[in-house]
């Protein structure tokens, strides 16, 4: 069989035979302009759709919302309504019912009782999700595929959790709230199915990363659902953010003087008799970074803000605007959990 993708040839040859089966059954389709980029990293996005489709291929991807009005175990039946219609599925032998992370005793239920369902490849419910009772089904859309084995007479339309990636309308909310973005890729991954099967959360453990570049700011890597503090530490490992700090100036008068300009720093604690700065050449950040700043550099200055021999204390003039007064000061990561960010014209 041959690979169609105009960047075939980039394709490795023991990945080949993979690529074109995985065209071929559905799983990828490549992109709009018929390439296969085999040697670019997909995004979370592109992985979770991955995921969908693979779940698609094995039938496990219907989920629905409906109420239970009843089970009959002796014939492992579920009667369920879905849109205001009775319907009937089979249990599937490994069923799971839970309740947030906490497993439900099929004999325990008390009817009726809202709840998400997944179907097996065999049309057997497999999985049940129990919802509040002042839940409603996170949205509304049409199924363009349903197995005929998953069905009695099941309604053109249902009440289904989203499968697909859909961004549109959502532009303005991520801009409003960059979390939101997390919140995409988890519901696409169906992290909060995963934790209500496993009960598993992450919580009590430590899990180092090694990663080529983390914001430590980043809305979506600052706390934990329960607010603790996502990141307990970061360590940088290249030299990419470096900065030596190789001159020194006194400031007797509340002023230190910086390649021949005033820097204020009245106010500023420092038990040494002198201030260390240094630079960060704008040049060394991305270029849309670089676009927004008028010096050329951003000047760095550390402080002995609690031992007279160790400078802990660092303030960056992140406005690049010369000044550090109107900067927030900051101490070693693990000790304060602090990021700052730079900021340009119009606090872009």
């Amino acid at each position: 069989q041959t690979c169609d993708y105009s960047d075939a040839g980039e394709i490795s040859d023991w990945a080949r035979d993979a690529v074109i089966y995985a065209g071929k059954i559905n799983l990828v389709k490549g992109y709009p302009d018929g390439t296969f980029r085999p040697a670019q990293n997909i995004t979370r996005a592109e992985a979770a759709s991955l995921f969908e489709q693979f779940l698609d291929y094995k039938g496990d991807r219907y989920r629905f919302y409906g109420i239970i009005k009843n089970v009959d175990l002796s014939h492992h039946q579920v009667f369920v309504t879905v849109n205001g219609k009775e319907q009937t599925f089979q249990l599937s032998k490994n069923m799971y019912v839970y309740s947030q992370a906490n497993a439900e005793p099929v004999t325990e239920l008390n009817f009726p009782a809202p709840a998400y369902f997944d179907v097996n490849s065999s049309g057997q419910l497999a999985y049940i999700m129990l919802a509040g009772s002042n839940d409603s089904p996170n949205v509304s859309m049409t199924l363009t595929r349903l197995p005929d084995y998953a069905k009695t007479d099941v309604s053109d339309t249902i009440s289904a959790w989203q499968s697909e990636l859909d961004l549109s309308g959502r532009q303005q909310e991520l801009t409003d709230n960059p979390a939101a973005s997390l919140d995409i890729s988890r519901n696409a991954m169906k992290a909060d199915a995963f934790t209500a099967k496993t009960g598993a959360s992450g919580r009590g453990q430590l899990v180092a990363v090694i990663d080529s570049g983390i914001d430590a700011g980043h809305p979506d890597l600052k706390k934990t659902p329960d607010n603790y503090t996502k990141i307990v530490d970061f360590i940088d490992l290249t030299d990419e953010g470096k900065v030596e700090l190789n001159y020194t100036s006194g400031a007797p008068d509340g002023t230190l003087v910086a390649e021949g300009k005033k820097v204020d720093v009245h106010g500023i604690v420092n038990h040494n008799q002198v201030f260390r700065y240094g630079f960060l050449d704008k040049s060394r950040l991305p270029e849309q970074i670089q676009a927004l700043l008028p010096e050329g550099k951003l000047l760095i200055v550390a402080t002995a803000a609690e031992h007279l021999d160790k400078f802990d204390t660092v303030y960056i003039d992140l406005d690049a605007d010369g000044g550090i007064l109107d900067e927030t000061p900051l101490k070693i990561y693990r000790e304060s959990n602090q990021v700052a960010t730079i900021v340009g014209p119009n606090k872009q």
